[in-house]
């Protein structure tokens, strides 16, 4: 599988860029060392993981935690991991109090995690997935084995050796089964190996006192949020349950984060509403009200090894993890210049991962999300979640402690997870906040059925606030409970039919063709998807495949149920001049297993992601019959129209229609200077131009000349066209 390509760091301001690293405490080498990276992309929550075993901040490419994932939504900033102990002996024989080495928040962990392997784990191989003939995905799953016997539908696995003698070996586990496809387990498994390089011989021999395995978890919550400074996760919050400190009815220990308050914003930020005042990172038009981060994040703990910790008889502790849970302001100096040979900051790393804060136990209490809303339900936009600190806080917690011999093992598995208000959900809360006049508390009735497959009646008095955030905490903490039952049940959750092995989709003239093969044929049959204008989904008008609702929002249309042993499908309902992207799912039997709490009564079916197209395909018209029919649409091209007059899928776009099938089409100023020259040679009577010259930029307002000439007769026709900005 593969999706949309990462983007390197920008080339440019070098002077620029290298004092802001010394500024951040960031070596030039480590931040341009990179760890090699595999995708988990094959349920709705997407994340990039590179073999370190952690995520860096910055320049770290990959940390976008997209969910769902065809957004690319991006609410993850950092991941980091550190591993600690007391009295270690390095391999040169020097003694540290403490020692700490560390991937994250802003150190890479180059030369100090040294990955040792790394490969990805599938139990069949990638569908092959073409538009027009050519790879539609350009972002590679680089499957090393097919493996039909492994219990996830890919595994990710990798192994680390560390300078502190310990081996970390990491499995990440997804599955695109459409109940378990967001959120994603990880299993650590920590060795005292004695191995702090590459050459598979052990430098050091001692045992391990009182290891910790500690996580940072720095969260965005989106990088098309309607709040200045989200981008950087200046205003979420973070929240603990489980740990003893507070009385929960859940049976789980958690850290969780969502969206607050944004000091001196214009209306009730919670939930991340657009709206007509210059809504940041919303593209015009689509300022209805929706919510931007109807959404909430966060990783469960689904087992640890029991630490050896003792009580004051000698008996072993029962186990009690993570053993630390806190917070730490995002810029604290505990999270720059991190350094295994700083003998100094280890001990007050060790210090924090160990204990949180000295004299107050190892749960920071009150929480963070405590300190900010006195109050409790986290529901109203009061208080600021900075506390003062510009660059926010991020989520802390560590396991163990572990004493570990030489050779001897610690485990720990965690899930992390997202889930809220799904894009539909989003848009009807946020107009209806919108048409109250921005009231949080006026009552919104959708008709909502929550992650546990609740119906929530539709005259239930809830409001804004209460949807953006209590309803997508529900909505994780069932994803949670998913997540613990999965593993509790030996990963043996039922699963969907396997997607076609090959899905192409052939643009033509009149009709869109569609072809898949498949190794068997799926007892529910497929079904086909479509959206038009938009990767992401149609946002003008969307047929809901329940109810026949049409409103503003990213959304795909199901436009055929077809029978187990269909192999084609001709889309003859698409409109000329628009981009179409789809998807096919193959569907299976009545589910009756509710292993992992599954939901039965209804069918499962393959995950999208197996077959999402990203390139379009369009519908085109037969050649014209003469040259001198062709046609200039919109014509005038007035960028303040209505979109609707425009080609919706893309405002920047005029089209010349009916033209010969092998023609050429030059484009003058009213001046006779010749601005751009298109070829055209498909066969079809459909071109188009992005409006911009043959330097790539965009045209001004004015008249221009337009000259078509067919190559197969030397005929020529000219037409005038006007162009308004």
């Amino acid at each position: 599988m593969k999706r949309f390509a990462i983007r390197p760091l920008a080339q440019h301001a070098t002077g620029v860029f290298v004092a802001v690293l010394l500024l951040l405490g960031i070596g030039i080498q480590d931040a341009t060392a990179q760890f090699e990276q595999k995708s988990m992309d094959v349920g709705e929550l997407h994340q990039v993981y590179n073999e370190s075993g952690g995520n860096q901040e910055f320049w770290a490419s990959g940390n976008d935690f997209d969910w769902p994932g065809i957004y690319q939504r991006g609410y993850f900033r950092a991941g980091a991991l550190w591993i600690g102990a007391e009295n270690v002996t390095d391999e040169n024989g020097r003694e540290y109090p403490a020692r700490v080495v560390h991937v994250g928040p802003r150190v890479t962990g180059a030369g100090v995690f040294l990955p040792q392997e790394f490969e990805t784990i599938q139990q069949f191989e990638d569908p092959s997935v073409t538009v027009d003939g050519l790879e539609t995905l350009d972002r590679a799953a680089d499957v090393d084995q097919v493996d039909p016997n492994i219990p996830a539908h890919r595994i990710i696995r990798a192994q680390v050796n560390t300078l502190l003698g310990v081996t970390l070996e990491k499995r990440i586990l997804g599955w695109g089964q459409e109940h378990h496809g967001n959120y994603h387990i990880h299993e650590y498994t920590l060795t005292n190996t004695g191995n702090v390089d590459s050459d598979g011989e052990a430098e050091l021999d001692q045992p391990l006192e009182d290891v910790y395995l500690h996580f940072q978890r720095r969260w965005t919550m989106s990088d098309r949020a309607s709040i200045p400074g989200q981008e950087w996760g200046a205003n979420v919050m973070n929240d603990i349950v489980g740990d003893g400190m507070d009385d929960y009815d859940v049976d789980f220990r958690a850290a969780y984060t969502w969206i607050g308050n944004s000091p001196g914003f214009d209306i009730d930020p919670l939930g991340g509403p657009a709206r007509d005042s210059g809504p940041f990172f919303i593209p015009e038009g689509q300022d209805e009200g929706e919510l931007t981060l109807g959404v909430t994040v966060g990783t469960v703990t689904l087992d640890a090894t029991p630490s050896t910790a003792d009580d004051t008889d000698g008996d072993p502790v029962p186990p009690f993890q993570p053993s630390m849970t806190g917070y730490i302001d995002a810029d604290d100096p505990l999270t720059s210049t991190n350094s295994p040979f700083n003998e100094t900051q280890m001990q007050d790393e060790y210090r924090f991962m160990s204990q949180a804060r000295e004299n107050d136990g190892p749960h920071m209490f009150p929480h963070h999300a405590d300190v900010v809303d006195q109050d409790g339900d986290f529901t109203t936009a009061d208080g600021s979640p900075m506390l003062e600190k510009p660059g926010g806080w991020t989520s802390a917690f560590s396991y163990g402690p572990y004493d570990l011999d030489i050779g001897e093992s610690a485990t720990v598995v965690i899930a992390m997870a997202a889930d809220g208000l799904n894009q539909q959900e989003q848009v009807e809360v946020g107009r209806a906040f919108k048409a109250s006049d921005f009231d949080p508390e006026a009552n919104i009735e959708i008709d909502y059925i929550n992650a546990r497959g609740e119906r929530i009646n539709p005259d239930v008095q809830q409001g804004k606030n209460d949807w953006a955030v209590t309803a997508t905490r529900d909505s994780l903490f069932a994803t949670f409970e998913r997540a613990i039952a999965n593993y509790e049940s030996g990963y043996n959750i039922p699963l969907p039919p396997p997607p076609p092995t090959s899905f192409s989709v052939t643009s033509g003239v009149g009709e869109i063709s569609l072809e898949w093969t498949a190794d068997s044929d799926p007892a529910g049959g497929f079904e086909i998807y479509r959206s038009a204008n938009d990767v992401r989904g149609d946002w003008r008008s969307v047929n809901q495949s329940e109810g026949g609702v049409n409103f503003g929002a990213y959304q795909y249309e199901r436009i055929a149920e077809l029978d187990g042993s269909a192999r084609s499908f001709t889309d003859n309902t698409a409109q000329r001049g628009i981009n179409y992207y789809y998807y096919i799912l193959s569907v299976g039997d009545v589910n009756n297993d509710g292993t992992g709490l599954t939901p039965t009564g209804k069918p499962l079916r393959s995950s999208r992601y197996w077959t999402q197209t990203y390139n379009p395909a369009s519908l085109a018209r037969p050649p014209g019959d003469a040259v001198s029919d062709f046609k200039i649409v919109p014509n005038p091209y007035n960028l303040g129209s209505d979109p609707e007059i425009r080609f919706p899928d893309d405002d920047e776009k005029l089209g010349f229609l009916d033209i010969p099938g092998n023609s050429v089409i030059r484009i003058y100023t009213e001046l006779g200077e010749l601005v751009q020259t298109i070829r055209h040679d498909d066969g079809s009577g459909d071109e188009f131009w992005n409006l911009a010259t043959d330097d790539r930029q965009l045209v001004v307002s004015g008249v221009y000349i337009a000259v078509v000439e067919d190559l197969e007769t030397g005929d020529q026709s000219t037409k005038k066209f006007v162009i308004i900005r």
